[in-house]
């Protein structure tokens, strides 16, 4: 399953946060696969823009509430 799911991600995206955005949506239900590689990157492929706006999404509230609950965004911390 493993080799399955880094096949998906090196198909369907180049990019690191392509790659997220994809992992997310199949974390949260937004992309249901059926374990068919050309079935699964057709859908991948034609729900990528909506999976990265929902990632990038996702990213901006959990960034905002980590700064509600600590005082400092987290990129603050990484420096």
């Amino acid at each position: 399953m493993k080799n399955y799911l880094l096949n998906i991600l090196t198909r369907c995206a180049d990019t690191q946060f392509g790659q997220d955005a994809i992992e997310h949506g199949i974390r949260t239900g937004a992309v249901s696969l059926v374990y068919h590689l050309d079935s699964d990157c057709r859908v991948i492929t034609q729900a990528y823009d909506v999976l990265c706006e929902s990632y990038r999404e996702y990213i901006h509230a959990a960034s905002s509430a980590y700064t509600s609950a600590f005082g400092v965004p987290p990129s603050v911390l990484a420096a």
